[in-house]
């Protein structure tokens, strides 16, 4: 589990087990194979932010982004107005680059207020964002003939 300072979540492993005679020792043996995958995991979350850093956004790419998740249900009619004027204008000097990282912080700083409120569906929330902004390696940007 890798947790933001602003407490957007994301997580990749999941350690799950039934309670069955040699479930103890089932269930020792996972944690210890999860333990051993904390650093690989660490280096991935290293490299995705990385990237979401460095994969500039146009305008046009972001609205998209703001529009698709409130279609997926990730932000209410509340939200959307604040998420696009945190995009446009945003709170923090270090989310003025246009990036996909600077689009999630957007989304976070105004629904950090459900971090409190309601912790578990802010989680499934945030990697929820994490999934759908997540720039896909295999895409290329195409130019468009003018």
């Amino acid at each position: 589990m890798f947790v933001c300072d602003n407490l957007a979540f994301r997580a990749e492993l999941m350690v799950r087990r039934k309670h069955t005679l040699n479930g103890e020792r089932n269930f020792g043996n996972a944690i210890a194979n999860a333990v051993t995958a904390l650093q690989q995991f660490k280096e991935t979350e290293q490299e995705r932010i990385h990237l979401l850093m460095h994969t500039e956004l146009r305008p046009e790419q972001a609205d998209s982004m703001i529009l698709r998740a409130f279609e997926k249900g990730l932000l209410s009619t509340l939200h959307l107005p604040k998420v696009i004027e945190e995009w446009r204008r945003p709170s923090f000097e270090e989310f003025q680059p246009r990036t996909t990282w600077s689009l999630l912080n957007a989304f976070t700083t105004v629904l950090k207020d459900r971090a409190q409120k309601n912790p578990s569906m802010f989680a499934v929330q945030t990697m929820r964002l994490n999934a759908l902004l997540e720039p896909k390696h295999e895409e290329v940007p195409v130019a468009l003939a003018t």
